[in-house]
């Protein structure tokens, strides 16, 4: 799985990242120290193990430290389906609630008040 991160401010800033640790997922490195040119992209590997089927749902701290010396803290929510063929799951977060089973998920998503759903095969 791979974090993108873009900087997005005028200026040359240095980023520190923390990620959560989360109930059943292992990080190999929860925090990273990565310097960006103003307008530069970059993808960070995560390499992570995990006991079972869990849908990865962490706020991610980052605080940026541009060239002015003003710190901007601020956090990101992301997610991931991690999927296993012999265990099951469910969540409700921000994006909606999600079922688990196998290689089978079922999605119902509210954002934004535009309700839908899905069942799919993931076949990745």
């Amino acid at each position: 799985m791979y974090f993108n991160l873009e900087n997005n401010l005028s200026q040359s800033s240095d980023f520190e990242i923390l990620f959560p640790e989360i109930k059943s997922t292992h990080l190999d490195n929860s925090h990273y120290d990565i310097s960006l040119t103003a307008g530069e992209r970059k993808t960070i590997p995560l390499i992570f193990t995990f006991d079972s089927a869990t849908l990865y749902s962490p706020k991610v701290k980052i605080t940026a430290n541009p060239d002015s010396g003003k710190l901007i803290d601020f956090e990101k929510q992301i997610f991931a389906r991690l999927m296993e063929t012999d265990a099951s799951t469910q969540a409700i977060n921000p994006f909606g609630f999600y079922l688990l089973n196998g290689l089978y998920y079922l999605i119902y998503n509210q954002k934004e008040q535009k309700k839908w759903g899905y069942f799919r095969f993931n076949d990745q």
